[in-house]
């Protein structure tokens, strides 16, 4: 029971049945992974880990933004600049509602 299209060519060759077909496709999925994907499913996994790691670290420990590390001076600077972004913020909000 198979269909010959008249428009285009056969894309099985050969003399295959359905059964055979099947296995050839389902072959690969169905079978033992090679030693080699294992390899390299390792290597992922252990980066994955690694990545969950440094996430849950950031988290437990904050960004900071090394402002631990600065000098009194650098903290000083540092505030002045956040308060120039924050009323510079304020400043676009308002302009852009007062808009005409």
């Amino acid at each position: 029971m198979h269909y010959e299209s008249p428009v285009r060519n056969p894309l099985i060759l050969g003399d295959k049945s359905y059964s055979d077909i099947t296995n050839d496709i389902a072959k690969p999925v169905e079978s033992k992974a090679p030693r080699s994907w294992w390899i390299a499913f390792s290597i992922a996994f252990v980066m994955f880990l690694w990545g969950v790691g440094c996430i849950l670290y950031t988290i437990g420990t904050g960004i900071g933004w090394m402002y631990s590390r600065m000098s009194e001076k650098s903290k000083v600077t540092y505030g002045i600049f956040l308060k120039k972004i924050k009323n510079y913020r304020i400043h676009c909000c308002v302009a852009h509602i007062f808009k005409k």
